[in-house]
């Protein structure tokens, strides 16, 4: 019994042959996009840019920490955002859009978010792995990634 009467051979394997090739474009273009790296997307930037002009619109103080008390669900909707938020802010960094306070804030934010994967230690025992200051982490975790 004859699953297709009408079909010869030649197309039926023509046809099995074309649902192979499908496939496996199909299965190579989806490996191809998971190793695209996430980015963050524009309302998640317009996020993370409200969310530092809060933490700076805070009185002065020489703790930067002090910026983002009170405002600790706004630090952690930046935190929860992920590694493309260290993306973000190392492309901020390089552009020189980020100035004193708000460049030791993101350094912060990138510490946290990177955890034991951050090559750059905050009060490293040696002093020459550590950093003191937002561009200090910058500074190093650029040279240590080796990114232009």
């Amino acid at each position: 019994m004859k699953l297709f009467p009408s079909l010869k051979p030649p197309l039926i394997f023509t046809l099995l042959l074309v649902f192979i090739l499908l496939g496996f474009l199909g299965f190579n273009r989806t490996s191809k996009l998971s190793d695209e790296k996430p980015t963050l997307t524009s309302e998640q930037i317009n996020k993370v840019k409200s969310n530092l002009k809060t933490f700076s619109s805070m009185p002065l103080s020489s703790i930067p920490l002090d910026h983002v008390k009170g405002h600790e669900k706004q630090y952690d909707e930046i935190l929860q955002m992920g590694e493309p938020v260290v993306d973000y802010f190392i492309d901020e960094f390089k552009k020189g859009n980020l100035d004193g306070s708000n460049e030791w804030i993101t350094a912060w934010i990138c510490n946290e978010i990177l955890g034991a994967k951050n090559p750059v230690k905050i009060w490293a025992q040696d002093n020459k792995n550590g950093w003191d200051s937002g561009r200090d982490w910058y500074d190093k975790y650029i040279k240590i990634k080796k990114i232009k």
